[in-house]
């Protein structure tokens, strides 16, 4: 296994106090909704924080604030946390999920599963089944910053752009050829394997529609 490399490029602190507030506010609304009845604020704080951490590095501050990118990020992982939930409770009792008439959430949220924006250990978490240590996903989330850093400048669209979109979605945007995603998500997976991390555990891709 590869010693996990950091980088000496800048990224701007994103967890600054109108962060923090923003995480607060939107946690507690997101608890008073009833797809989210008997989940802990405080899961959905870190689960934000994380996401925020994770995109630091695709800030650009020629294009907005570092406030205008905080409240973006987390207004989009907040309403794709909806969608997931609201899409979980409309499966089959047979998939483990129940029927409802869910309330229409706000325009623009891309659909997923939440199965698919959570790691295994996320999982295992508010399955109960560990205790974690609350500084160890902050931790990850900062090695997988510094592996995306890392990478070729060719590679790193790519690797940001699986960080909150599905395949479909990034090569949309990108608008490369899904030969070149192919060979560039195989690359980013080998990088991401040296240093000791799986990528496919911290992107949305895998799970993504196809073609």
């Amino acid at each position: 296994m590869a010693k996990r490399q950091t980088t000496d490029t800048p990224t701007p602190d994103v967890v600054n106090a109108y962060a923090m507030r923003m995480v607060r506010v939107k946690a507690i609304e997101l608890c008073e909704k009833p797809e989210f009845a008997g989940d802990e604020r405080e899961d959905i704080e870190q689960e934000l924080t994380l996401f925020l951490l994770r995109q630091a590095g695709s800030f650009d501050p020629d294009k907005s604030t570092l406030n205008t990118f905080i409240n973006r990020v987390i207004r989009s992982r907040v309403c794709t946390l909806q969608r997931d939930r609201v899409r979980k409770r409309r499966l089959p009792a047979s998939f483990g999920g129940v029927k409802s008439t869910a309330d229409t959430i706000g325009r623009g949220c891309e659909a997923t599963t939440i199965q698919e924006t959570l790691t295994p250990t996320d999982r295992d978490r508010r399955l109960g089944r560990e205790s974690r240590d609350p500084n160890a996903d902050i931790r990850l989330a900062i090695d997988v910053r510094n592996a995306i850093e890392s990478l070729p400048t060719e590679l790193q669209p790519l690797a940001r752009s699986l960080m909150i979109h599905r395949r479909v979605e990034a090569t949309e945007i990108l608008k490369i050829s899904q030969r070149a995603y192919t060979r560039q998500l195989r690359e980013i997976g080998e990088h991401f394997a040296a240093l000791g991390l799986n990528f496919d555990d911290q992107s949305d891709h895998e799970n993504g529609p196809t073609d």
